[in-house]
């Protein structure tokens, strides 16, 4: 991958360094932060981020989003986060959030 360790940008329908997706990583930010564009077709399940928050931006539909012991619904344009440590699960699930 490549080590930008100054500004850049990465043009819409591109990627960084051949990931798909990929729009920032560890080595490009100096471990600041990882930003991906995805479509999400089903959601992980439950998990832990140890050192990292994990936050989601919704360009489209809705997202489901379960962060410790709350549950959230982003639709188009909003934004979700959850501190590093808790339980998170995601998913563009339909009806009232929750895992």
């Amino acid at each position: 991958m490549t080590d930008f360790r100054t500004g850049y940008v990465v043009p819409g329908g591109a990627d960084l360094a051949g990931d798909p997706g990929l729009k920032a990583s560890q080595r490009s930010t100096g471990g600041a932060l990882s930003v991906l564009e995805t479509s999400i077709g089903a959601g992980p399940p439950l998990h832990v981020h140890d050192r990292e928050d994990e936050c989601f931006y919704v360009l489209e539909g809705e997202l489901s989003v379960r962060c410790g012991g709350d549950a959230f619904a982003a639709a188009a344009g909003g934004l979700s986060s959850c501190p590093a440590g808790a339980r998170t699960g995601f998913g563009p699930w339909t009806g009232p959030p929750g895992c």
